[in-house]
């Protein structure tokens, strides 16, 4: 998953928890949730684009 080992998204993940407080977790997930998907939508269009995925 883009690289990251198992261990590296815990340690990522910990340092999260400790650093955001506890009512700005929703937030911050929401944003990070909609910044994926929009990335996701781009690559799809870019492979459209590309005539690298054929979706009919």
């Amino acid at each position: 998953m883009l690289g990251i080992s198992a261990v590296e998204l815990l340690m990522i993940a910990t340092v999260a928890i400790v650093l955001i407080p506890s009512k700005d977790i929703p937030k911050v997930l929401k944003f990070l949730i909609k910044g994926y998907r929009q990335l996701q939508a781009l690559y799809t269009k870019l492979l459209r684009e590309l005539n690298l995925l054929n979706l009919d």
